[in-house]
């Protein structure tokens, strides 16, 4: 749920600390990031009510006084026993920017979100659905059929 509602890195997931989450403002900041620099992101209502359950009984949000390494053998599993297939964790993070963007994020918003440099990394994760292209031309029928009709009646 955290890589669904954050769109985070397992590295950045796994070595998520307590102290990074501020939950009564509703963000968690990581102090280092792939790109080295450090990133704020926003919490939203599901994953603050599955935080705020969770027992602090380390100083990471996984792993008990150490962070866990390694989730290749347990995200395999889960997968398995969900009848999914051919399925990376690293897709949850195409998933959670392909949702916004489908929604209609601004890609700047998700360039953001995600903690890319470029927009072209972010236009790589977040893949449109067939349904928002037609969506986005019907845009264009009003507009051109007023305009349409109106030169049709001055040529008439």
């Amino acid at each position: 749920m955290v890589a669904l509602t954050t769109g985070m890195r397992r590295g950045e997931i796994l070595g998520l600390k307590w102290d990074y989450i501020r939950l009564e403002s509703r963000f968690s900041i990581l102090p280092i990031t792939k790109n080295n620099t450090s990133r704020v992101v926003p919490i939203n209502d599901t994953l603050y009510r599955i935080l705020a359950e969770m027992p602090q009984k380390s100083g990471y949000v996984f792993g008990n006084g150490k962070p866990i390494t390694d989730i290749k053998h347990s995200f395999t599993s889960a997968c398995r026993k969900a009848g999914i297939t051919d399925f990376r964790f690293h897709d949850l993070r195409h998933t959670y920017a392909s949702h916004l963007a489908i929604r209609g994020v601004h890609i700047r918003a998700l360039q953001e979100l995600l903690g890319h440099k470029t927009l072209a990394m972010t236009q790589r994760y977040s893949h449109l659905a067939p349904e928002q292209l037609q969506n986005a031309v019907k845009l264009l029928d009003g507009v051109i059929c007023e305009k349409w009709e109106l030169v049709g009646q001055a040529v008439a």
